[in-house]
């Protein structure tokens, strides 16, 4: 019974939201007002639920780095910088990969990618990956790029 008025809430809730939409220029929207995340769906414990997202800004990856401050400490980058000046200027990386690059050029090589998260989901997430090579004595920055879609 009370997943049904839930339901039924919900369902009566978009509704409403649809019926207000309104048919007038997206500038008419205040310059401060973001635009409205996506809603992320989830199951605990046989019951669905809504939640919104976190705001990509305020959020953090698992050790604590915020997207703000990684973008500010990310304009430093240089090609050559080591694995411990990375550390020491974004922290430990979320996870990482091991792979072959620049296999469609005449000297492909061998390489190492940290990558540092922000958000959960295709539709409001960000990433930085750092590309390493090997050097003759360290892992070095090769290069390093940012992706994801929604929120920025």
């Amino acid at each position: 019974m009370k997943i049904k008025t839930v339901q039924i809430l919900f369902s009566l809730s978009l509704v409403i939201a649809v019926a207000g939409c309104s048919t007038t220029p997206e500038q008419s929207r205040p310059e401060t007002e973001p635009p409205k995340a996506f809603t992320d769906t989830r199951n605990v414990t046989g019951t669905n639920y809504v939640t919104m997202p976190a705001k990509l800004e305020d959020l953090q990856t698992r050790y604590g780095l915020s997207l703000h401050d990684a973008q500010d400490k990310a304009l430093k980058l240089e090609p050559g910088m080591t694995q411990d000046d990375v550390i020491l200027l974004l922290g430990k990386p979320d996870e990482t990969s091991a792979g072959t690059y620049g296999t469609q050029t005449v000297k492909p090589w061998n390489g190492i990618t940290w990558y540092y998260r922000w958000g959960t989901n295709l539709l409001n997430s960000k990433v930085l990956n750092i590309s390493f090579e090997k050097s003759s004595d360290a892992w070095v920055v090769n290069s390093w790029q940012w992706g994801g879609f929604g929120g920025l």
